[in-house]
């Protein structure tokens, strides 16, 4: 049969607290008489308590001196009942026969030293000193505080042995504790990595899908109004020049209208060229351009670029509709295992995202499906749009 576990099995941890009652009692006698050999007292009582419970030793182990040490320890732990760590007592050899009486044995005048001491809120120790009258004060306040000290340090390492007891047979079911939480720990971890996977394949399928729709609205609005207005262009004959005039820019509005329909898609070209188009539609109405990082775009993957592309528009369309900026910049940046992107303008600033019709929230939703993020500030002059968007895991 195999060792019990103290902590599941209360018989086995009372077991334990009873012998190391047993074994503390033991050399508490010892010190005790050790005391009073040393000291020359007639009797020397050591009481303590702590966690494990209460006790007491005397010397000389008689019954004889019981009831007149047990008095005067009645007196010292009145003195110690209001929560001090720390209290001593001092009784002539006329208060100790007034209180003790006939419970001393034998005819000697005794004067009587005591001295308590907590090592914390549970744990403490007294001891009372019954001396011969004539024997020095210091030499029995001396005895009485080695006593104290020998007495705590050994209330002090019996709690660090107990502490190291529990910890070591709790040591291996600890361990494989660990080992499970971590082995459930690190299976959560693939689920929810595997569950992220799924995630952005689902959403880049979706708007795979909704690019799809879009490009067939845009066929459909070129095929059928574009030949229409054409169509009209030609019929007019009265006042030909104004109808051109009107149709020409109505012809203008619908293909731009037709062209912001479009899926933002790179097509054949790079990141750069199409970054470079947007901005030459800003530098088409007034505003001062740069494009920084180009050369970072080779190291980019495809779809990473699809997704800057898609944010660079985006923004582009905003500065056009609302910054009414003079200056406007795009950054690129690869930064180890992301690459950021950031639109700037020097406009007259939004109050949020949201904010007179930008709507950058359908972007950010986009770029959660993939594990990007955006950040958007705005004040008078400093506006700034980055995104952030992870490389795919090789």
């Amino acid at each position: 049969m195999g060792k019990r576990d103290t902590l599941t099995d209360p018989g086995g941890e009372a077991d334990q607290q009873r012998a190391a009652i047993e074994s503390r009692t033991i050399r508490w006698k010892s010190l005790a008489q050790l005391a009073l050999d040393a000291s020359g007292a007639a009797a020397i009582l050591i009481s303590w308590r702590d966690a494990r419970g209460t006790g007491s030793v005397h010397a000389p182990d008689s019954p004889r001196w019981e009831a007149a040490l047990w008095a005067i320890l009645g007196l010292l732990q009145g003195a110690s009942a209001d929560g001090r760590r720390e209290a001593s007592l001092r009784m002539s050899a006329p208060e100790v026969e007034l209180r003790c009486g006939r419970a001393i044995p034998g005819d000697d005048r005794l004067e009587a030293m005591g001295a308590f001491c907590a090592s914390s809120a549970s744990s403490g120790v007294s001891i009372i000193a019954l001396t011969p009258q004539g024997i020095p004060a210091s030499r029995t306040a001396a005895n009485v505080e080695m006593v104290v000290r020998q007495a705590l340090a050994d209330l002090a390492l019996e709690d660090t042995v107990a502490s190291l007891g529990f910890w070591r047979t709790r040591e291996s079911e600890l361990a494989r504790r660990f080992a499970d939480e971590k082995e459930r720990a690190d299976l959560a971890r693939r689920e929810l990595a595997r569950m992220a996977a799924l995630v952005r394949t689902l959403g880049e399928r979706m708007f795979r899908a909704v690019d799809s729709e879009r490009a067939r609205i845009a066929r459909d609005l070129h095929d059928d109004h574009a030949q229409i207005i054409a169509a009209a262009k030609l019929a007019l004959d009265a006042d030909r020049a104004a109808a051109r005039s009107i149709l020409t820019r109505l012809e203008t509005q619908l293909r731009a209208r037709i062209r912001n329909l479009k899926p933002a898609a790179l097509g054949g070209r790079s990141l750069a060229v199409a970054l470079r188009a947007e901005l030459q539609r800003l530098k088409d109405a007034g505003l001062k351009t740069r494009l920084v990082g180009a050369a970072v775009i080779r190291r980019i993957p495809p779809a990473v670029q699809q997704a800057c592309y898609h944010a660079a528009r985006e923004a582009v369309s905003n500065i056009l509709r609302h910054a009414r900026a003079a200056r406007a910049e795009a950054r690129l940046e690869h930064c180890g295992a992301l690459v950021r992107l950031t639109i700037s303008d020097d406009g007259a600033g939004a109050k949020s995202a949201d904010s007179d019709g930008i709507g950058l929230n359908g972007l950010a939703e986009r770029l959660e499906l993939i594990g990007g993020t955006i950040q958007f500030t705005s004040r008078p002059g400093a506006t700034r749009l980055v995104v952030e968007i992870p490389l795919a895991r090789r």
